[in-house]
């Protein structure tokens, strides 16, 4: 993900935050959270034609690797604490670039 944010690659990096947040969402094995979240994630968001600029894509991947080495430490409440009071609180609408382009 961070390799596609470097490059500009807004199609990949949306893949990959995508594919980043299904994983925790596959290891829950929780079947009907898969089926509402699936659907809600539809209706809510199409993150590769929303004009985010550059500023969000950074702290969203910045976020992530934060993330990423709370878990590997093992600091699992503290990952969870991170992902509801940080990674979840943030707008993507404060991010977004009302002229539609893409910074």
């Amino acid at each position: 993900m961070n390799d596609s944010f470097s490059k500009n690659d807004d199609e990949k990096y949306f893949k990959y935050n995508s594919l980043f947040h299904q994983v925790y969402l596959d290891i829950s094995g929780n079947e009907i959270l898969l089926k509402y979240t699936n659907t809600l994630k539809h209706r809510l968001y199409d993150f590769s034609t929303i004009p985010y600029d550059q500023k969000w894509k950074e702290d969203n991947s910045k976020e992530h690797d934060m993330l990423l080495n709370l878990l590997d430490s093992k600091k699992y409440q503290e990952a969870s604490n991170f992902i509801r009071d940080v990674h979840w609180v943030k707008y993507p609408e404060s991010y977004f670039d009302p002229s539609g382009n893409r910074t």
